[in-house]
């Protein structure tokens, strides 16, 4: 498993792995910013545990070797594990991986880390160390609501790979209006993510919506996503040939119509 997963959504021109000083080591091209988020996230979480089963595990962060300032480089320490994602999806590991995603869910909110980078893919797991990887989207130390943290940087590739009745939080609570969030109506056109308006116009949107109707389309893609085991005991991830079709053809608005025709049909609209 681990050769057939060892590098996931990896672009070899912008991270790879390398040595430095004769140690194993990792180089990315990104900013500073990055390099300022990993030595935060080390005081905040690299003295922490998590204990799950019978085994614990310390929280590592990669250790920094150098900045090159020149390119844009930095070098880091090589984490040796298997990747969360590809544990989530064999069935053979993926009761031990869900604990481990749920735990480590927990433990950001719990520290108020809210990494925007959360997901299985950027965890690796190794005999006795969680490794969190890449911290280019952001971090922050405080959000208006959880809800807001959990729609824009987390839930989506969460509730990809675990089953809904495994999720510590499910979509009802994520994707409805909280306490003080106003129901605004919003043009369609100012809605950034072009597979939501592709959906809102198989819907039968025109022109405009409200916030709480725009949070009802992105549950119904969730929903269409949601793992299932087949009847011959397959796990199947729906969200793995959605993402491959949007990537297709170059992304053509023919292609967006087909995928929101198939978002609707899987909710039986």
């Amino acid at each position: 498993m681990k050769e057939k997963y060892e590098v996931i959504s990896l672009d070899p021109t912008k991270a790879w792995p390398d040595t430095f000083e004769g140690m194993p080591a990792f180089k990315k091209i990104t900013t500073h910013d990055e390099v300022q988020r990993i030595q935060y996230a080390q005081s905040v979480l690299g003295n922490q545990i998590l204990i799950i089963g019978e085994r614990t595990f310390s929280i590592m962060l990669p250790e920094i070797y150098d900045w090159d300032l020149s390119t844009s480089t930095l070098t880091m320490s090589f984490c040796d594990g298997e990747n969360l994602e590809a544990m989530l999806v064999e069935p053979e590991t993926h009761e031990f991986a869900k604990e481990v995603l749920n735990s480590m869910l927990c433990l950001i909110i719990s520290k108020r880390f809210f990494w925007y980078d959360f997901a299985p893919r950027n965890i690796l797991v190794s005999a006795d160390a969680i490794y969190l990887l890449d911290f280019e989207k952001g971090l922050d130390t405080n959000v208006e609501h959880l809800k807001l943290f959990l729609r824009k940087h987390v839930f989506e590739e969460y509730s990809s790979f675990i089953f809904p009745h495994e999720r510590i939080f499910a979509a009802d609570y994520v994707y409805t209006l909280y306490d003080d969030e106003k129901d605004t109506e919003l043009s369609i056109e100012t809605v950034k993510a072009k597979r939501f308006k592709a959906v809102a116009a198989e819907l039968g949107y025109t022109g405009k919506l409200k916030t709480s109707e725009l949070l009802e389309i992105q549950k119904l893609i969730l929903i269409a996503q949601d793992p299932y085991i087949s009847e011959t005991g397959t796990f199947v991830f729906p969200r793995v040939a959605l993402v491959e079709m949007l990537e297709s053809q170059n992304r053509s608005p023919e292609v967006y119509a087909n995928y929101a025709k198939l978002i609707a049909q899987r909710n039986g609209l």
